[in-house]
């Protein structure tokens, strides 16, 4: 798993154990259907993450009321990760955690090793014999 994907997870683990916290439920719908519904398990919501390029997150209360949405967007730089949210979250400390997250992602990214440093220790191709 590369850096950006690690970051990606934990900012939307964030996000989803601050509302579960809360009593709510979480779904997610991938960009083509509903991975999951309603459940408040972070270990099942967790594995439903990033089966695609996109995810939705609705939360709900337990009584299905609809509280707000993230839209997350995998492949960028990982702590970009959140694309947009409903309104009514901002009422809510739902996203507290993930955006001091993304936050400090961005001021310190992961050091990546230099494509230099990388192809100096690869061997040159040799056609077989």
């Amino acid at each position: 798993m590369q850096h950006r994907q690690k970051i990606e997870l934990e900012i939307a683990t964030a996000i989803i154990r601050s509302a579960l916290s809360l009593d709510y439920v979480v779904s997610i719908h991938d960009g083509e259907d509903f991975a999951i519904q309603h459940s408040n398990n972070l270990n099942d919501l967790v594995q439903n993450l990033a089966s695609t390029d996109e995810d939705t997150l609705y939360i709900y209360t337990n009584e299905a009321k609809p509280i707000g949405w993230v839209f997350l967007v995998y492949g960028n730089d990982g702590h970009d990760v959140i694309a947009d949210h409903s309104w009514s979250l901002t009422k809510t400390n739902i996203l507290d955690e993930a955006n001091k997250l993304a936050d400090y992602y961005e001021a310190n990214p992961p050091s990546l090793p230099s494509l230099s440093s990388t192809l100096s220790k690869t061997k040159p191709w040799s056609p077989s014999k």
